[in-house]
């Protein structure tokens, strides 16, 4: 039965991939009608615009009209004028370099100065210091008798004759480097005249930039002058030789040829459009034959599975109840033979124990999906069971929600609210219940069985409390991530760009760019996520959920870190996207403002319980959400 039950499962995936392989082909094919036509409009209508641009040329070329053509000669003039001022403006560099290399000369001289003055003044004060001290009395008799002498008068009187510095010069060098101390003074007076005079005259010369600028402005806008003068002159000139019958007959000339050729533009446009579409609709007829064919398929292979997974099912449930009973119906016989109080208590937790397995395990018989959800609801949760270790943190939670409708998770923090997202999207898998969804195809799925990652393909996305946005790499970038299980082509048709490569990068890009539009951020489009505004980042995430064509859009709470203004903003976004997607929202937020306002029907849980369901108006009015939200009153 095993190797059975696996077999068929694996014909059930192989065939289920292929249908969802044809479905996504229809769609994209759908969708590359529309990107062909608007792309064949836009060629055609700049070729039309060219064709026109060209006759009205003509037509000023030829009678210079200034009351009526002067738009066009508005576009000639300026493209006039931007050759004139980038000519002057190059006369104008050549003559400022000019200016400013002359300039650099005179600074260039004031370096050499000042750093011929620096030397200068180093050796003036070396001689003044040498001058400064006594002759050696060595080189100067009668300085040595005077020394002589002092030293006799010194011991004399009984004191220390002190060392005393003479000059290394005679008499001729000391007169000498007397006289080259003061050449060198003319000299650094020189000098500071001649960097006075440089940095002026260099000044001098940079102030003459200024003014050769407005000189150039001047002769620019002189010859801009001339160019309308002459215009003026000849459009008279053709005026007085072309009456204004003669003008207004060769305009309606010219006006029914660019209508004619817009005409013929257009027919042509259509014709390729129809030839195009006919091609792209024959192909989206065969797929539909093979989808009727895979469609007959699935069926089948999914009858066949259920049958053997509700057997498999059946007798495991059943072994494990009859199992659990005899195990119950043991341990209550020893419970009433017991005669101490602490053998009933430990009997008792056991029969608490293996009761709450009973109860699980009943519950997780699986019941009819048809029956389990009505044909106006989207997704209905049935004894729905999360534990982790003796932690209830989902506890036979009941809920459905309708098609198109806003529909709020609310309760306090440890509710148990992400716990349910979690479930719903199998990042957990129950411990209990059945979770049932009605995707766009009328289809009825138990997602219980379903692996995480195919969960999206039924058409159920979600938004994280953290932000899940890719930040290294742009806006646009990250709406064709969220859009990867729309790709048919695998690897090597990337590779080799085919054309169902190339038809799926345009159709699933130009689609990415319309969510961008209808979010508000296509001014974002090419810009890196990193450094974005944490309002901007909130909006992209949900963005990205509408590139999956959803059908349940869940949303954990969107309002996180949102100012009061981008409260209300993402309150109208909500009722939009509900409204022109076509979706059905799931919401868990803790801003109550928000809920109340956008939501239709509310649903409270409080530690994994439901606490009610309702209207906001019912639920505010609910005293067990009073107290869970207040606490109780001590009176």
């Amino acid at each position: 039965m095993d190797l059975k039950l696996k077999l068929v499962t694996l014909k059930r995936n192989i065939i289920v991939s292929k249908y969802r392989k044809i479905k996504q082909l229809i769609r994209l094919y759908t969708d590359y009608i529309d990107f062909i036509k608007d792309e064949y409009k836009a060629k055609t209508d700049k070729k039309i615009q060219h064709y026109k641009d060209r006759r009205y040329a003509e037509y000023q070329a030829k009678y210079f009209d200034v009351a009526d053509e002067k738009e066009i000669f508005d576009v000639v003039y300026a493209h006039k004028y931007e050759e004139l001022k980038h000519e002057f403006r190059m006369e104008f560099r050549v003559v400022r370099e000019e200016l400013r290399r002359e300039a650099a000369i005179y600074t260039k001289q004031n370096i050499k100065l000042a750093e011929e003055k620096a030397t200068k003044s180093e050796r003036l004060e070396a001689l003044n210091k040498e001058l400064a001290l006594p002759l050696d009395p060595e080189l100067d008799i009668a300085g040595k008798f005077r020394s002589v002498f002092k030293e006799i008068l010194n011991e004399l009187n009984g004191v220390e004759v002190g060392s005393v510095t003479y000059s290394t010069l005679t008499k001729e060098e000391r007169e000498k480097a007397s006289l080259e101390a003061e050449q060198i003074k003319e000299r650094l007076v020189v000098i500071d005249d001649l960097i006075i005079k440089n940095a002026a005259e260099a000044e001098r010369i940079l102030s003459l930039i200024p003014i050769e600028e407005k000189k150039s402005e001047v002769m620019r806008e002189a010859a801009a002058q001339a160019i309308v003068d002459e215009f003026e002159s000849q459009a008279r000139k053709a005026i007085d030789s072309n009456s204004e019958e003669e003008l207004q007959i060769y305009k309606t000339s010219i006006e029914e040829d660019i209508k004619i050729y817009s005409d013929i533009e257009y027919a042509a446009l259509e014709k390729r459009c129809v030839s195009k579409e006919a091609k792209i609709l024959a192909k989206i007829e065969k797929l539909k034959a093979k989808q009727v064919i895979y469609e007959e398929k699935v069926q089948n292979v999914i009858a066949e599975l259920s049958e053997l997974d509700s057997n498999k099912n059946l007798n495991s449930s059943n072994a494990k109840e009859t199992k659990l009973l005899r195990e119950i119906e043991t341990y209550q016989a020893r419970y009433d033979a017991a005669t101490s109080n602490e053998e009933k208590v430990k009997y008792e937790k056991i029969l608490n124990s293996l009761n709450g397995d009973l109860s699980i395990l009943q519950s997780n018989k699986p019941a009819i999906k048809e029956d389990l959800i009505k044909d106006d609801e989207v997704l209905a949760v049935k004894d729905l069971c999360m534990y982790f270790g003796g932690i209830k943190a989902v506890n036979h939670l009941n809920f459905s929600v309708k098609k198109n409708e806003i529909f709020g998770l609310i309760g306090p923090n440890g509710a148990g609210k992400t716990t349910v997202f979690n479930c719903i999207t199998q990042f957990y898998k129950p411990t209990g219940g059945q979770i049932v969804f009605r995707n766009k195809n009328n289809e009825i799925v138990d997602l219980t069985k379903e692996k995480v990652h195919n969960v999206i393909l039924h058409g159920i996305v979600r938004t994280f409390q953290n932000l899940e946005v890719i930040k290294d790499i742009t806006v646009l970038d990250n709406l064709l991530i969220a859009a990867h299980r729309d790709f048919t082509s695998g690897l090597f048709k990337h590779m080799i760009h085919s054309t169902l490569f190339r038809v799926e990068e345009k159709v699933i890009t130009q689609r990415a760019i319309k969510v961008l539009e209808f979010m508000g951020l296509l001014k974002y489009k090419d810009m890196y996520a990193w450094g974005l505004p944490y309002g901007i980042l909130k909006k992209i995430e949900i963005a990205r959920t509408l590139m999956c064509n959803p059908q349940l859009i869940i949303l954990d709470e969107p309002a996180a870190g949102l100012n009061d203004s981008e409260t209300v903003e993402l309150s109208a976004l909500i009722r939009r996207i509900r409204d022109e997607y076509n979706s059905t929202i799931l919401l868990v937020e803790h801003d109550m403002g928000l809920v109340m306002d956008v939501c239709d029907r509310i649903c409270a849980i409080s530690f994994g319980n439901l606490l009610a369901l309702g209207t906001p108006k019912e639920i505010q009015q609910d005293k067990g959400v009073q107290e869970a939200y207040l606490g109780v009153s001590e009176d």
